[in-house]
């Protein structure tokens, strides 16, 4: 007897089943019974399962009197949570922190202390310590994104500071990680690579917010919701006379030490310093808040330029608790709406505009627009896009626009891994990336390998493009199957 593979189909009253030459038909009833039947019969399985799992593997507790989260001002404070969850075997909590910031679950009292970041003395003839900063808002599924990335970042800021004998520059720096506590768990290697591990929650109380659609809009727009306000920690870091915050796809080409000796420079006159400002405009009298925008994606709102989003991935600031208290507090607030941005004027209409990229536009636009330089966007914080043109104007404001593609390499000073995709990404780099992003992945790949020379690892000696990739990016079975080699963290605490 021939064998015959079993096929099924359906029409609106049964199912036909070929099986042995005959027919054979299941009502259409019996069969939607059945599969109900089967999921729930799963999905009960599936909550027995987990309920055994949290009783044979956690137990909740109720938390001892956690010190309150000083937020840097005595009168704000935020009261820590009552429950945690802690592992029975190492008493480290695995819990996923709810949505809602001030209500969920922490880890564990000693991970929540608010410690001071820790005073720093200087190399001989630096003329300050600048600070660098990122902010870990979660444990990501690659880790790339929180170990390569910083290892790379801050490599870079190292070999452009006074501690490395081939630069020019006469800052010294140090590395700062705000790490939001459902992050904790990933973030301990960070301080292999240097960086001092700040656990932070977000700095204000969500549920003080004075708008309800605010509160809602503030989780749903943007990469982060409200955990990307984490970044406003900077402004807090007061043992230091400016800071750097950074994403962590971002990379220091050059020494900034032009804009930090404009931003220490308290003689009211800064017309001596030759900064590339956006249109060639002149600094002010004085330099607390410095960053770029992102002109390419613009706004739905208005053509207006100047209520376009600050890019959120590089800034400097002159740090100041009181600034940092005034933008809380005008965050809580709520004068955010979906239809017509902050404060009813027009900020916002882009990605991030609930967030850190509308905010700090709006701020800085309305409430506190003096001491405030914008940089080229071709020169700092580069994304290497083409220029911001719509319906054949410049977005810019400007008769014409650069165009970032066209930039040496030689003359960027901090590059955002945006547009050229990250090199841990291992992209072909074909249009419509610009042919620049080669450039600009060799050099990131340039900084890893220098920094696996100092540490004494082999370096590949072969790899897919190998002559931009230098061997960190391998081909396995066919042109789109390309795997990242990893970094591989040091067993103790090294220089960058």
């Amino acid at each position: 007897m021939k064998n015959m593979v079993p096929t099924f189909c359906y029409n609106r009253r049964s199912i036909k089943s070929l099986k042995k030459g005959k027919k054979r038909r299941i009502p259409l009833n019996l069969l939607i019974i059945g599969v109900i039947t089967i999921s729930s019969i799963f999905l009960l399985s599936t909550i027995y399962s987990s309920s055994n799992f949290l009783q044979d593997n956690f137990r909740i507790t109720q938390a001892p009197s956690l010190p309150s989260l000083e937020h840097q001002r005595g009168d704000q404070l935020i009261k820590a949570v009552s429950t945690v969850f802690e592992k029975k075997e190492d008493n480290i909590s695995p819990a996923k922190p709810s949505k809602n910031i001030q209500q969920n679950l922490k880890v564990e009292e000693s991970q929540l202390t608010y410690t001071e970041p820790t005073q720093k003395k200087g190399a001989p003839g630096s003329k300050s310590i600048i600070a660098y900063a990122i902010s870990i808002t979660s444990c990501p599924v690659n880790k790339t994104t929180v170990f390569d990335g910083p290892a790379i970042l801050g490599h870079s800021i190292h070999q452009n500071s006074i501690q490395h004998n081939g630069s020019r520059s006469k800052y010294d720096y140090s590395l700062y990680a705000f790490v939001h506590p459902q992050a904790v768990e990933c973030s301990h290697g960070l301080e292999l690579l240097g960086y001092e591990i700040l656990v932070r929650d977000i700095p204000f109380d969500i549920g003080k917010i004075q708008s309800e659609s605010y509160k809602q809009e503030i989780e749903l727009n943007g990469c982060c919701g409200s955990s990307e306000f984490l970044k406003l920690w900077a402004y807090t870091l007061t043992n230091h006379d400016i800071v750097v915050h950074t994403d962590t796809d971002v990379m220091v080409l050059q020494p900034m030490d032009n804009l930090f000796d404009a931003m220490l420079d308290e003689s009211g006159n800064l017309s001596t310093y030759s900064i590339p400002t956006m249109g060639g405009k002149p600094l002010p009298p004085k330099i607390d808040f410095v960053f770029t925008r992102d002109y390419l994606q613009g706004s739905r709102m208005t053509k207006d330029a100047k209520k376009f989003g600050v890019q959120g991935g590089f800034y400097v600031v002159r740090p100041n608790r009181e600034v940092f208290h005034d933008l809380n507090k005008e965050i809580l607030k709520g004068n955010y709406e979906r239809g017509s941005g902050w404060g009813k004027k027009k900020y916002g209409g882009f990605w991030g505009s609930a967030q850190i990229q509308g905010f700090l536009s709006y701020f800085y636009g309305e409430i506190q627009p003096q001491n405030t330089v914008e940089l080229n966007r071709c020169i700092y914080n580069t994304m290497v896009d083409d220029p911001p043109m719509n319906n054949g104007k410049c977005r810019t404001g400007e008769e014409t626009c650069e165009d970032c593609r066209e930039t040496p390499l030689s003359d960027m000073i901090t590059v955002h891994m945006t547009t050229c995709w990250k090199p841990w990404h291992c992209p072909l780099v074909k249009p419509p990336h610009p042919p620049r992003c080669k450039e600009v992945h060799r050099a990131w790949f340039d900084f890893r390998k220098s920094l696996e020379l100092s540490w004494g690892y082999d370096i590949p000696k072969e790899g897919w493009y190998f002559e931009r990739t230098l061997g960190y990016c391998t081909k396995k079975g066919g042109v789109k199957k390309r795997y990242y080699v990893g970094l591989q963290m040091p067993n103790a605490t090294v220089k960058p």
